[in-house]
Protein backbone atom coordinates (compact mmCIF):
# COMPACT_ATOMS: atom_id res chain seq x y z
CA UNK A 1 0.00 0.00 0.00
CA UNK A 2 1.14 3.30 -0.76
CA UNK A 3 1.76 5.87 2.14
CA UNK A 4 0.19 8.98 2.02
CA UNK A 5 3.43 11.23 2.12
CA UNK A 6 2.35 13.65 4.78
CA UNK A 7 0.47 13.06 8.21
CA UNK A 8 -1.29 15.94 10.08
CA UNK A 9 -4.49 16.40 8.50
CA UNK A 10 -7.22 18.30 9.48
CA UNK A 11 -10.71 17.36 8.20
CA UNK A 12 -13.81 19.80 8.98
CA UNK A 13 -17.16 18.32 8.07
CA UNK A 14 -17.86 15.27 10.43
CA UNK A 15 -20.44 14.00 7.29
CA UNK A 16 -20.73 10.09 6.03
CA UNK A 17 -17.20 11.44 3.91
CA UNK A 18 -15.88 13.07 6.73
CA UNK A 19 -16.21 10.85 9.58
CA UNK A 20 -15.22 7.54 7.36
CA UNK A 21 -11.80 9.41 6.33
CA UNK A 22 -10.81 10.56 9.67
CA UNK A 23 -11.61 6.90 11.24
CA UNK A 24 -9.78 5.30 8.17
CA UNK A 25 -6.80 7.63 8.03
CA UNK A 26 -6.19 7.63 11.74
CA UNK A 27 -6.02 3.68 11.80
CA UNK A 28 -3.51 4.32 9.12
CA UNK A 29 -1.27 6.08 11.83
CA UNK A 30 -1.93 9.60 10.57
CA UNK A 31 -2.40 12.51 13.14
CA UNK A 32 -6.04 13.58 12.76
CA UNK A 33 -7.64 16.61 13.82
CA UNK A 34 -11.46 17.04 12.50
CA UNK A 35 -13.93 19.58 13.27
CA UNK A 36 -17.70 20.24 12.66
CA UNK A 37 -19.37 23.57 12.75
CA UNK A 38 -22.73 22.13 13.27
CA UNK A 39 -21.78 18.69 15.88
CA UNK A 40 -19.83 18.86 19.05
CA UNK A 41 -17.62 15.61 19.16
CA UNK A 42 -19.82 13.78 21.57
CA UNK A 43 -22.70 13.79 18.63
CA UNK A 44 -20.41 11.88 16.65
CA UNK A 45 -21.65 8.33 17.43
CA UNK A 46 -18.32 6.09 15.68
CA UNK A 47 -15.04 6.05 17.61
CA UNK A 48 -12.70 8.56 16.75
CA UNK A 49 -11.39 8.54 20.02
CA UNK A 50 -7.83 8.81 17.91
CA UNK A 51 -9.19 11.94 16.34
CA UNK A 52 -8.48 15.48 18.22
CA UNK A 53 -11.61 17.77 17.98
CA UNK A 54 -10.03 21.43 17.60
CA UNK A 55 -11.67 24.79 15.90
CA UNK A 56 -10.22 26.10 13.57
CA UNK A 57 -9.18 29.41 15.22
CA UNK A 58 -7.29 27.23 17.85
CA UNK A 59 -5.73 24.46 15.38
CA UNK A 60 -2.02 24.90 14.64
CA UNK A 61 -1.97 25.82 11.10
CA UNK A 62 1.92 25.84 10.52
CA UNK A 63 1.98 22.01 11.42
CA UNK A 64 -0.83 20.79 9.04
CA UNK A 65 0.08 19.25 5.77
CA UNK A 66 -3.68 18.70 4.53
CA UNK A 67 -7.08 20.39 5.35
CA UNK A 68 -9.84 18.19 4.08
CA UNK A 69 -13.33 19.48 3.30
CA UNK A 70 -16.69 17.55 3.23
CA UNK A 71 -18.48 18.16 -0.12
CA UNK A 72 -20.93 20.15 1.40
CA UNK A 73 -18.79 23.02 3.05
CA UNK A 74 -18.23 25.74 0.30
CA UNK A 75 -14.83 27.03 -1.14
CA UNK A 76 -15.84 30.22 -3.01
CA UNK A 77 -19.43 30.30 -3.15
CA UNK A 78 -21.96 31.52 -1.46
CA UNK A 79 -18.99 32.22 1.21
CA UNK A 80 -16.04 30.97 1.69
CA UNK A 81 -15.47 28.76 4.81
CA UNK A 82 -13.13 30.97 7.54
CA UNK A 83 -10.84 27.90 7.54
CA UNK A 84 -10.08 27.93 3.83
CA UNK A 85 -8.03 31.87 4.72
CA UNK A 86 -6.32 30.22 7.27
CA UNK A 87 -5.06 27.28 5.12
CA UNK A 88 -3.98 29.55 1.97
CA UNK A 89 -2.18 31.73 4.53
CA UNK A 90 -0.26 29.06 5.91
CA UNK A 91 0.41 27.15 2.39
CA UNK A 92 -1.87 24.23 3.56
CA UNK A 93 -2.93 21.97 0.88
CA UNK A 94 -6.91 22.00 0.60
CA UNK A 95 -8.24 18.57 -0.63
CA UNK A 96 -11.00 15.64 -0.61
CA UNK A 97 -11.45 12.38 0.92
CA UNK A 98 -11.23 11.13 -2.96
CA UNK A 99 -7.93 12.44 -3.39
CA UNK A 100 -6.32 10.60 -0.59
CA UNK A 101 -8.25 7.54 -0.81
CA UNK A 102 -6.74 7.64 -4.51
CA UNK A 103 -3.47 8.12 -2.94
CA UNK A 104 -3.75 4.68 -1.42
CA UNK A 105 -4.47 2.73 -4.59
CA UNK A 106 -2.57 4.12 -7.55
CA UNK A 107 -2.63 0.52 -9.15
CA UNK A 108 -5.95 -0.14 -9.31
CA UNK A 109 -8.27 0.72 -11.99
CA UNK A 110 -10.44 4.18 -11.36
CA UNK A 111 -13.64 5.03 -13.04
CA UNK A 112 -15.48 8.18 -12.54
CA UNK A 113 -18.81 9.71 -13.54
CA UNK A 114 -20.16 13.03 -13.19
CA UNK A 115 -22.72 15.58 -14.83
CA UNK A 116 -25.73 17.34 -13.67
CA UNK A 117 -28.37 14.09 -14.37
CA UNK A 118 -27.73 10.46 -14.55
CA UNK A 119 -24.82 10.11 -12.30
CA UNK A 120 -26.14 7.77 -9.89
CA UNK A 121 -27.65 5.46 -12.62
CA UNK A 122 -24.65 5.36 -14.68
CA UNK A 123 -22.14 4.38 -12.12
CA UNK A 124 -24.67 1.69 -10.73
CA UNK A 125 -24.79 0.34 -14.17
CA UNK A 126 -21.22 -0.17 -14.58
CA UNK A 127 -20.61 -1.57 -11.11
CA UNK A 128 -23.51 -3.95 -11.94
CA UNK A 129 -22.12 -5.03 -15.23
CA UNK A 130 -18.74 -5.35 -13.78
CA UNK A 131 -19.78 -7.27 -11.22
CA UNK A 132 -21.48 -9.46 -13.68
CA UNK A 133 -18.62 -10.01 -15.47
CA UNK A 134 -17.05 -11.19 -12.86
CA UNK A 135 -14.48 -8.03 -12.05
CA UNK A 136 -13.46 -7.02 -8.29
CA UNK A 137 -15.54 -3.84 -8.44
CA UNK A 138 -16.68 -1.57 -5.38
CA UNK A 139 -18.94 1.42 -6.31
CA UNK A 140 -18.83 4.73 -4.23
CA UNK A 141 -18.35 8.64 -4.05
CA UNK A 142 -21.59 10.44 -4.46
CA UNK A 143 -23.62 7.12 -4.41
CA UNK A 144 -23.40 4.39 -1.88
CA UNK A 145 -20.24 4.61 0.05
CA UNK A 146 -17.97 7.31 0.80
CA UNK A 147 -14.63 6.26 -0.22
CA UNK A 148 -12.97 5.35 2.31
CA UNK A 149 -15.96 2.83 3.52
CA UNK A 150 -14.13 1.05 0.51
CA UNK A 151 -11.89 -1.49 0.47
CA UNK A 152 -8.43 -0.61 0.28
CA UNK A 153 -6.84 -3.20 -2.31
CA UNK A 154 -3.97 -1.53 -4.42
CA UNK A 155 -3.85 -3.88 -7.79
CA UNK A 156 -4.84 -3.97 -10.75
CA UNK A 157 -7.60 -6.20 -10.91
CA UNK A 158 -9.55 -4.04 -8.60
CA UNK A 159 -12.00 -1.71 -9.96
CA UNK A 160 -13.57 1.11 -8.44
CA UNK A 161 -16.48 3.19 -10.02
CA UNK A 162 -17.25 6.70 -8.65
CA UNK A 163 -19.96 9.06 -8.99
CA UNK A 164 -18.41 12.23 -8.07
CA UNK A 165 -20.31 15.94 -7.61
CA UNK A 166 -18.41 19.07 -8.68
CA UNK A 167 -18.43 20.13 -5.25
CA UNK A 168 -15.77 16.85 -4.91
CA UNK A 169 -14.70 17.47 -8.66
CA UNK A 170 -13.66 21.39 -7.52
CA UNK A 171 -11.02 20.04 -5.12
CA UNK A 172 -9.22 17.51 -7.35
CA UNK A 173 -5.24 18.38 -8.08
CA UNK A 174 -3.66 15.18 -9.26
CA UNK A 175 -6.24 11.92 -9.19
CA UNK A 176 -6.00 10.42 -12.36
CA UNK A 177 -9.19 8.83 -13.76
CA UNK A 178 -8.53 5.86 -15.86
CA UNK A 179 -11.75 5.63 -17.33
CA UNK A 180 -13.86 9.10 -16.98
CA UNK A 181 -17.41 10.36 -18.48
CA UNK A 182 -19.55 13.13 -18.58
CA UNK A 183 -22.75 12.48 -19.32
CA UNK A 184 -24.74 15.71 -19.20
CA UNK A 185 -24.33 19.61 -18.13
CA UNK A 186 -27.14 21.83 -17.25
CA UNK A 187 -27.74 24.77 -15.00
CA UNK A 188 -27.36 23.35 -11.32
CA UNK A 189 -25.61 23.93 -8.08
CA UNK A 190 -25.63 28.08 -9.10
CA UNK A 191 -25.32 28.99 -5.62
CA UNK A 192 -22.16 27.19 -5.24
CA UNK A 193 -20.51 28.03 -8.63
CA UNK A 194 -21.40 31.12 -9.41
CA UNK A 195 -22.30 31.05 -13.17
CA UNK A 196 -21.94 27.91 -15.98
CA UNK A 197 -18.40 28.59 -16.69
CA UNK A 198 -17.25 27.68 -13.24
CA UNK A 199 -19.94 24.80 -12.69
CA UNK A 200 -18.20 23.19 -16.29
CA UNK A 201 -15.12 24.21 -15.20
CA UNK A 202 -15.37 22.35 -11.96
CA UNK A 203 -16.96 19.58 -13.86
CA UNK A 204 -14.21 19.20 -16.69
CA UNK A 205 -11.61 18.48 -14.14
CA UNK A 206 -12.94 14.74 -14.38
CA UNK A 207 -10.19 14.65 -17.32
CA UNK A 208 -7.64 16.45 -15.94
CA UNK A 209 -5.03 13.97 -15.31
CA UNK A 210 -5.62 11.09 -17.64
CA UNK A 211 -3.22 9.98 -19.85
CA UNK A 212 -3.09 8.97 -23.49
CA UNK A 213 -4.39 5.72 -23.18
CA UNK A 214 -6.89 6.35 -21.04
CA UNK A 215 -10.82 6.94 -21.41
CA UNK A 216 -12.63 10.09 -21.85
CA UNK A 217 -16.44 10.11 -22.88
CA UNK A 218 -18.00 13.61 -23.35
CA UNK A 219 -21.92 13.59 -24.54
CA UNK A 220 -21.76 14.70 -28.16
CA UNK A 221 -24.59 17.73 -27.50
CA UNK A 222 -21.96 19.71 -25.56
CA UNK A 223 -19.30 19.16 -28.52
CA UNK A 224 -20.12 22.94 -29.38
CA UNK A 225 -19.22 24.24 -25.89
CA UNK A 226 -15.95 26.34 -26.32
CA UNK A 227 -14.50 24.90 -23.04
CA UNK A 228 -15.18 21.44 -24.06
CA UNK A 229 -13.73 22.14 -28.08
CA UNK A 230 -10.66 23.10 -26.47
CA UNK A 231 -10.09 19.46 -25.39
CA UNK A 232 -11.39 17.97 -28.51
CA UNK A 233 -8.03 16.38 -29.18
CA UNK A 234 -7.87 13.96 -25.87
CA UNK A 235 -11.64 13.11 -25.57
CA UNK A 236 -14.39 10.97 -27.61
CA UNK A 237 -17.83 11.84 -28.13
CA UNK A 238 -20.69 9.58 -27.41
CA UNK A 239 -24.21 9.88 -28.75
CA UNK A 240 -27.44 9.22 -27.05
CA UNK A 241 -28.81 8.13 -30.52
CA UNK A 242 -26.60 5.28 -30.96
CA UNK A 243 -28.15 2.91 -29.13
CA UNK A 244 -27.98 -1.12 -30.34
CA UNK A 245 -29.24 -3.38 -27.53
CA UNK A 246 -31.64 -6.38 -27.63
CA UNK A 247 -35.45 -5.28 -28.15
CA UNK A 248 -36.37 -7.48 -25.08
CA UNK A 249 -34.49 -4.73 -22.36
CA UNK A 250 -36.75 -2.32 -20.97
CA UNK A 251 -34.63 0.83 -21.52
CA UNK A 252 -37.09 3.07 -18.86
CA UNK A 253 -34.78 1.76 -15.78
CA UNK A 254 -31.58 3.25 -17.12
CA UNK A 255 -33.43 6.89 -16.79
CA UNK A 256 -31.60 7.61 -20.39
CA UNK A 257 -29.98 6.53 -23.28
CA UNK A 258 -26.87 8.62 -22.57
CA UNK A 259 -26.32 7.05 -19.25
CA UNK A 260 -27.26 3.14 -21.45
CA UNK A 261 -24.51 3.95 -23.87
CA UNK A 262 -21.70 5.47 -21.78
CA UNK A 263 -22.27 3.03 -18.97
CA UNK A 264 -21.22 0.32 -22.43
CA UNK A 265 -18.62 2.46 -23.35
CA UNK A 266 -16.75 1.74 -20.62
CA UNK A 267 -17.37 -1.74 -20.23
CA UNK A 268 -16.12 -2.35 -23.75
CA UNK A 269 -13.36 -0.35 -22.65
CA UNK A 270 -12.54 -2.52 -20.23
CA UNK A 271 -12.47 -5.79 -22.56
CA UNK A 272 -16.43 -6.62 -21.37
CA UNK A 273 -18.32 -8.66 -24.15
CA UNK A 274 -21.70 -7.89 -25.44
CA UNK A 275 -22.86 -10.74 -24.47
CA UNK A 276 -22.32 -10.25 -20.66
CA UNK A 277 -23.26 -6.72 -21.38
CA UNK A 278 -26.58 -7.90 -22.24
CA UNK A 279 -27.11 -10.24 -19.61
CA UNK A 280 -26.21 -7.88 -17.57
CA UNK A 281 -28.68 -5.02 -18.70
CA UNK A 282 -31.38 -7.36 -18.51
CA UNK A 283 -31.09 -8.12 -14.78
CA UNK A 284 -30.37 -4.48 -14.18
CA UNK A 285 -32.99 -2.96 -11.70
CA UNK A 286 -33.27 0.80 -11.20
CA UNK A 287 -32.26 2.58 -8.34
CA UNK A 288 -34.65 3.75 -5.53
CA UNK A 289 -36.25 7.43 -7.24
CA UNK A 290 -35.06 6.85 -9.92
CA UNK A 291 -37.79 6.38 -12.65
CA UNK A 292 -38.89 3.59 -10.02
CA UNK A 293 -41.55 1.30 -11.50
CA UNK A 294 -43.69 0.93 -8.16
CA UNK A 295 -46.76 -1.10 -9.80
CA UNK A 296 -50.48 -0.64 -11.46
CA UNK A 297 -54.04 -0.01 -9.66
CA UNK A 298 -56.53 0.04 -11.87
CA UNK A 299 -55.77 1.93 -15.07
CA UNK A 300 -52.64 3.63 -13.69
CA UNK A 301 -49.11 2.42 -13.93
CA UNK A 302 -47.06 4.30 -11.08
CA UNK A 303 -43.31 5.28 -11.52
CA UNK A 304 -41.58 7.86 -8.86
CA UNK A 305 -38.47 9.67 -10.23
CA UNK A 306 -38.32 12.14 -7.06
CA UNK A 307 -34.61 12.05 -7.97
CA UNK A 308 -35.60 14.50 -10.78
CA UNK A 309 -34.59 17.63 -8.84
CA UNK A 310 -34.50 19.80 -12.32
CA UNK A 311 -36.69 19.94 -15.63
CA UNK A 312 -33.68 17.88 -17.46
CA UNK A 313 -33.93 15.26 -15.57
CA UNK A 314 -37.85 15.47 -15.77
CA UNK A 315 -37.19 15.46 -19.55
CA UNK A 316 -35.63 12.78 -19.85
CA UNK A 317 -38.22 11.06 -18.15
CA UNK A 318 -41.31 12.79 -20.25
CA UNK A 319 -39.96 10.49 -23.41
CA UNK A 320 -40.07 7.32 -21.87
CA UNK A 321 -43.98 7.61 -21.75
CA UNK A 322 -47.31 8.27 -23.01
CA UNK A 323 -50.39 9.30 -21.56
CA UNK A 324 -48.44 10.77 -18.71
CA UNK A 325 -50.12 12.56 -15.47
CA UNK A 326 -47.26 14.16 -14.38
CA UNK A 327 -46.80 15.45 -10.50
CA UNK A 328 -44.56 18.69 -10.38
CA UNK A 329 -43.56 21.11 -8.04
CA UNK A 330 -40.97 22.02 -5.16
CA UNK A 331 -38.50 24.25 -4.78
CA UNK A 332 -37.74 25.42 -8.27
CA UNK A 333 -34.20 26.12 -10.03
CA UNK A 334 -33.41 28.82 -11.22
CA UNK A 335 -34.21 27.86 -14.60
CA UNK A 336 -37.34 27.20 -14.40
CA UNK A 337 -39.74 24.57 -16.43
CA UNK A 338 -38.27 26.41 -19.72
CA UNK A 339 -36.55 22.87 -21.24
CA UNK A 340 -40.02 21.12 -20.89
CA UNK A 341 -42.21 23.54 -23.03
CA UNK A 342 -41.25 21.14 -26.60
CA UNK A 343 -41.56 17.99 -24.31
CA UNK A 344 -45.01 17.91 -22.98
CA UNK A 345 -46.88 16.49 -25.97
CA UNK A 346 -47.11 12.88 -24.34
CA UNK A 347 -47.80 14.76 -21.05
CA UNK A 348 -51.96 14.64 -20.40
CA UNK A 349 -52.26 16.19 -16.99
CA UNK A 350 -50.20 18.25 -14.85
CA UNK A 351 -50.72 18.41 -11.29
CA UNK A 352 -48.48 21.14 -9.19
CA UNK A 353 -47.20 21.01 -5.87
CA UNK A 354 -45.11 22.80 -3.45
CA UNK A 355 -43.27 25.74 -3.35
CA UNK A 356 -42.95 26.52 -7.20
CA UNK A 357 -47.11 25.39 -8.26
CA UNK A 358 -47.87 29.00 -8.70
CA UNK A 359 -44.93 30.04 -10.63
CA UNK A 360 -45.31 26.75 -12.61
CA UNK A 361 -48.79 27.38 -13.54
CA UNK A 362 -47.72 30.67 -14.81
CA UNK A 363 -44.58 28.95 -17.26
CA UNK A 364 -47.64 26.64 -18.59
CA UNK A 365 -49.74 29.18 -19.15
CA UNK A 366 -47.04 30.93 -21.24
CA UNK A 367 -46.48 27.47 -23.26
CA UNK A 368 -50.02 27.35 -24.29
CA UNK A 369 -50.78 24.29 -22.42
CA UNK A 370 -54.28 24.27 -20.30
CA UNK A 371 -54.64 20.89 -18.73
CA UNK A 372 -52.67 21.49 -15.60
CA UNK A 373 -54.53 21.63 -12.44
CA UNK A 374 -52.70 23.05 -8.50
CA UNK A 375 -52.71 20.13 -5.20
CA UNK A 376 -52.23 21.36 -1.49
CA UNK A 377 -50.14 18.29 -0.93
CA UNK A 378 -48.47 15.12 -2.81
CA UNK A 379 -51.45 13.51 -1.43
CA UNK A 380 -53.80 15.03 -3.00
CA UNK A 381 -51.95 15.28 -6.18
CA UNK A 382 -52.18 11.75 -6.25
CA UNK A 383 -55.48 11.19 -5.62
CA UNK A 384 -56.25 13.59 -8.35
CA UNK A 385 -54.06 11.38 -11.01
CA UNK A 386 -55.39 8.36 -9.46
CA UNK A 387 -59.03 9.78 -10.70
CA UNK A 388 -57.85 11.11 -14.05
CA UNK A 389 -56.43 7.09 -14.87
CA UNK A 390 -59.76 5.89 -13.08
CA UNK A 391 -61.76 8.10 -15.74
CA UNK A 392 -59.51 7.51 -18.82
CA UNK A 393 -60.37 5.11 -21.93
CA UNK A 394 -56.23 3.96 -22.04
CA UNK A 395 -53.47 3.09 -19.75
CA UNK A 396 -52.21 6.01 -17.83
CA UNK A 397 -48.71 6.52 -16.53
CA UNK A 398 -48.65 8.47 -12.97
CA UNK A 399 -44.95 10.02 -12.83
CA UNK A 400 -43.83 11.66 -9.78
CA UNK A 401 -40.88 13.94 -11.50
CA UNK A 402 -40.95 17.25 -10.06
CA UNK A 403 -38.67 18.65 -11.78
CA UNK A 404 -37.79 20.72 -8.40
CA UNK A 405 -36.00 20.68 -5.00
CA UNK A 406 -37.60 18.55 -2.20
CA UNK A 407 -37.06 20.74 0.75
CA UNK A 408 -40.35 23.02 0.90
CA UNK A 409 -41.67 19.69 2.39
CA UNK A 410 -39.62 17.36 2.76
CA UNK A 411 -35.40 16.90 4.12
CA UNK A 412 -34.27 15.59 0.59
CA UNK A 413 -35.54 13.84 -2.32
CA UNK A 414 -35.38 10.28 -0.71
CA UNK A 415 -38.41 10.97 1.77
CA UNK A 416 -39.92 12.46 -0.81
CA UNK A 417 -40.06 9.33 -2.99
CA UNK A 418 -40.86 7.47 0.17
CA UNK A 419 -43.37 9.48 0.88
CA UNK A 420 -44.94 8.84 -2.45
CA UNK A 421 -44.08 5.13 -2.39
CA UNK A 422 -45.89 5.22 1.11
CA UNK A 423 -49.24 6.72 -0.81
CA UNK A 424 -48.86 4.16 -3.57
CA UNK A 425 -49.00 1.05 -1.05
CA UNK A 426 -51.70 2.54 1.00
CA UNK A 427 -53.61 3.07 -2.38
CA UNK A 428 -52.37 -0.53 -3.66
CA UNK A 429 -53.55 -2.30 -0.25
CA UNK A 430 -57.37 -0.89 -1.44
CA UNK A 431 -57.94 2.56 0.66
CA UNK A 432 -60.72 5.01 -1.49
CA UNK A 433 -60.01 7.94 -3.10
Amino acid sequence: MTAIKYKNIYIIGMGVSGISAAKALSELGHNIYIYDDNKKFSDISENLSNCEFIHYDNIKWDALDYLVLSPGIPTKLPKAHPAIKYAVKHKVKITIDIELFLNLVPKANIIAITGTNGKSTTTALINHIFKHNGYDAFMGGNIGEAVFKLPIKNNKKTYYILELSSFQLELIDKARFNAAILLNLSEDHLDRHGNMSNYLEAKLKIFANQKENDLSLINKDLSDNKLIKSLANQISFFSANNLDIPSDINIAKFGSNENLISAIEVAKFYNITHLIINEALKTYKSLPHRLEYLGEINNAVIYNDSKATNAESTKNALVKFSNICLILGGVAKSSGIKSLKNHLKNVSSIFLIGEAKNEFAKELDQFNYQNYHKASSLDEAFKKALNFAKNSSEKVTILLSPACASFDMWQNFVERGNNFKKLFKEHKDGETL
